[in-house]
């Protein structure tokens, strides 16, 4: 395992806890594998995931902490039926609408990043990350309740409201959406049924 002064190279966020006196480390991390491959390896891209590696070298980690774990349910899609349609397919369906979806300067601010690269800066757009859910939805109660199976959509808490923003936008008639996105909190602004119309539709 590293050393002390290696780790602090790398992992510039040091928290120590009072009581304990445990040091905790944070860090974010950028990836086109999923969670799922992080932590658990992929074969297809030799790599063994982060969880091997802790319990090779008897290492442990607490879930939660700093609730670096939790995630935000925004939202779900009308009109996709999760087993006719693959996540891969609709994640990539989404990233597509991402690439042309044109942003106002409110939410061109809220995305954007600088990336330094020896002495050049340049800025660009970054998406926030987020994962696609397998659910069943239900509106109402006893023998008016009816349900449906849809893919939600969940994401970091800081990110939440930039990116149900963003996909209610690309959900407008006038940007002739290719997906539908039903942001959860409508039914508090609207009336009771709203969802329950959407799913009988």
């Amino acid at each position: 395992m590293p050393t002390e002064k290696d780790y602090k190279k790398v992992f510039t966020d040091w928290r120590q806890c009072n009581v304990t006196k445990r040091k905790y480390v944070s860090f974010q991390v950028e990836s086109t594998q999923t969670i799922f491959q992080l932590k658990y390896g992929s074969m297809a891209n030799g790599n063994k995931g982060i969880f091997d590696t802790l319990r090779r070298n008897s290492a442990f980690l607490r879930m939660q902490r700093y609730d670096s774990q939790t995630e935000a349910s925004i939202g779900f899609f009308l009109g996709i039926n999760p087993k006719l349609t693959l996540r891969k397919a609709l994640k990539e369906k989404i990233d597509d609408i991402f690439t042309w979806l044109d942003l106002d300067d409110e939410d061109n601010k809220l995305l954007m990043k600088e990336c330094k690269t020896g002495e050049t800066t340049t800025q660009e757009i970054v998406i926030p990350a987020f994962d696609i859910h397998h659910k069943i939805f239900g509106s109402g109660n006893g023998d008016d309740r009816i349900t449906t199976t849809v893919y939600e959509i969940r994401t970091s808490p800081t990110h939440a409201a930039t990116l149900k923003s963003i996909l209610c936008k690309a959900s407008h008639p006038d940007n002739h959406p290719l997906v539908q996105f039903i942001p959860y909190g409508i039914q508090g602004i609207t009336h009771k049924d709203i969802y329950k119309n959407m799913i009988k539709k």
